[in-house]
């Protein structure tokens, strides 16, 4: 059994993180799985792995890369699968793949309302309104609100925008705008949807026959402060701590993505900027579009559409009629008037018959022709290529739902090696599904089976649940009681699995390293568990925003990508000789 353990997790991401950015990188070739959806649809979208299908009807589908449908209606959906949560507009924001309400519109509204009333005593804030809402891009997610306000009986009506954490709780607001007040110039500002821990933000003001003049633009930090500034603002206070840049050559900006964001001169030619501000490229082209993968789209008239490096160098030629995104040296373009998807060196990997096609994110498409949605998977034509720097297969290629690189990926390749953990067959891990009561049974049974140097092998029993072996062997090394026999199938909470976690290993594994304290298990039934594999540094809490307080969210459920971060940290308690019972 090959017990490396944290080293190997610690040394693989430093030998990925050692890799240098490369113009043309190499991969494994990939060959398309192509498969139809269960809905039908005209058009697709993706972010993150999670499909968006709008049928001709309207009605639009959130499904995943199985076909799996998590939601369905006609009001719009937006998300970002990276983030763990979706947007249904006008109802509210709900975790992927839960399902589980976040909080709902009103919910969300009703927070905004107290914190103008207890941050802008004006008069009494009678109500508020979401205008714009985005998803969340880390912990964080931009909305527009207007507020009527009433003093000396006299209603005004207002205008801003709002940084909302993922409890719906108001994390800080733009300057309120006055709508029905007379007279002068007012300064608007608006927010973007935030990227990279920035958030772009543009102060604008409007003349008297409404046309608006950029004031400044820029980014902002997740606690409000600027970060970087076009300023077309001589009055600035030059203790500022912000990089200031003049902007009287700035017509816009974009987000950040893969550390630059797209700048737009006065005569309409767009270029790339830094995180300092730094032009990194000659004005030269028509546009570039930056949050679509590791390579930019760029596009000229005349030329067309293709992709460039952040250096400016041309990796797919500029004769396409569109372009969406690319993954993994994947590139959406479309010829002809049809979409289809072609490697690095301009190659069709997906044949152009599609009407509609989405980006190639984590190694997945969504496409639309005759009324058909499809799932595109694509897969490494030579996997056993992909190989850990020992020599071992590494768990991206031998799952084909774990993508290279992912947040998990060296904690999985651990706990996959030591075998505490295995595929659910066809070659999926499911990372983003949910651990099981019987799943879990199999990971504690061969984790304590290791600490004794053993190795655990059930005998077939056809007849009984595939987890009942694991479930007994829990209960006759002690380590589980009878409570959960009946829930072999039903998905584990982060209370429940602590109980497992915390009586997987004798008591002097867990060592106390951490001064922890969670403000949500006083009354947890798990509360002890929860403490002991926290203060041993196995489990960690969220924090809370504007405090120094955690919470563990006892009644969230587990992803199996989550299992296994828990999994690895586990051996690294046992430690690399596989303990001694």
């Amino acid at each position: 059994m090959n017990k490396r353990i944290l080293t190997l997790c610690l040394a693989l991401a430093m030998c990925l993180s050692l890799i240098p950015a490369q113009s043309f990188a190499v991969s494994a070739p990939k060959q398309a799985v192509i498969k139809e959806a269960p809905v039908a649809g005209e058009m697709a979208f993706n972010r993150g792995g999670l499909g968006l299908i709008e049928a001709k009807d309207g009605t639009r589908y959130l499904i995943d890369r199985d076909g799996g449908i998590y939601r369905s209606g006609k009001a719009w959906m937006d998300y970002m699968a990276g983030s763990g949560s979706y947007i249904v507009n006008g109802e509210g924001y709900y975790e992927y793949p839960m399902g589980r309400t976040m909080f709902t519109m009103p919910e969300m509204e009703k927070n905004v309302k107290a914190f103008l009333q207890e941050h802008y005593p004006m008069g009494e804030v009678v109500s508020v309104q979401s205008e714009i809402t985005y998803p969340f891009s880390g912990p964080y997610a931009t909305c527009s609100f207007s507020a009527a306000m009433k003093s000396d009986d006299q209603l005004e009506k207002y205008e801003f925008y709002a940084l909302i954490d993922q409890s719906g709780l108001v994390h800080y607001v733009t300057p309120l705008i006055a709508l029905t007040a007379g007279g002068g110039f007012p300064i608007e500002m608006t927010l973007g949807s935030g990227s990279e821990g920035l958030v772009r933000f543009t102060k604008e003001y409007n003349d008297r026959e409404g046309e608006h003049y950029l004031y400044e633009t820029g980014y902002l930090d997740l606690d409000g402060n600027e970060v970087l500034v076009f300023s077309n603002n001589d009055g600035r206070d030059p203790e500022d701590p912000a990089i200031v840049i003049d902007a009287s050559d700035v017509a816009f900006i974009g987000d950040f993505n893969n550390g630059v964001a797209v700048i737009c001169n006065n005569r309409q030619k767009e270029s790339l900027i830094d995180r300092s501000g730094k032009v990194l490229l000659p004005f030269t082209h028509d546009s570039i579009y930056n949050d679509c993968g590791r390579y930019p789209v760029v596009y000229d008239e005349g030329k067309g559409y293709g992709y460039m490096d952040t250096a400016g160098l041309i990796v797919i030629p500029q004769q396409y009629e569109d372009a969406k995104g690319n993954w993994d040296d994947l590139f959406t373009v479309q010829k002809n008037g049809k979409w289809g998807v072609v490697d690095t060196d301009n190659k069709p990997v997906v044949p152009f018959e599609y009407d509609f096609m989405s980006s190639p994110e984590l190694g997945i498409v969504y496409a639309c022709k005759g009324n058909k949605a499809y799932i595109i998977r694509f897969e490494d034509a030579a996997p056993e290529e992909e190989l850990t720097p020992w020599g071992t297969p590494r768990v991206s290629s031998i799952f084909k739902d774990v993508p290279a690189g992912a947040w998990y990926e060296t904690y999985l390749q651990a706990a996959y090696e030591n075998g505490i953990v295995g595929g659910k067959g066809s070659g999926r891990y499911d990372p983003s599904g949910n651990l099981k009561h019987g799943e879990i049974m199999v990971m504690v049974t061969q984790l304590h089976a290791l600490a004794k140097g053993e190795k655990f092998q059930p005998a077939p029993n056809p007849t009984d649940h595939w987890a009942r072996a694991y479930c007994d062997y829990c209960k006759a090394e002690g380590i589980i009681d009878s409570r959960f026999d009946n829930k072999l199938d039903a998905k584990v909470t982060r209370a429940e699995m602590a109980y497992y976690f915390a009586h997987a290993l004798p008591d002097r594994y867990y060592l106390e390293e951490e001064d922890v304290s969670l403000m949500d298990i006083a009354t947890e039934e798990y509360g002890g568990d929860i403490l002991k594999l926290a203060k041993a540094g196995i489990v960690t809490g969220y924090d809370v925003v504007g405090t120094n307080a955690k919470q563990f969210r006892p009644s969230r459920l587990v992803s199996r990508a989550e299992a296994a971060v828990f999994v690895t940290n586990l051996l690294g308690a046992i430690g690399p000789t596989g303990g001694v019972y």
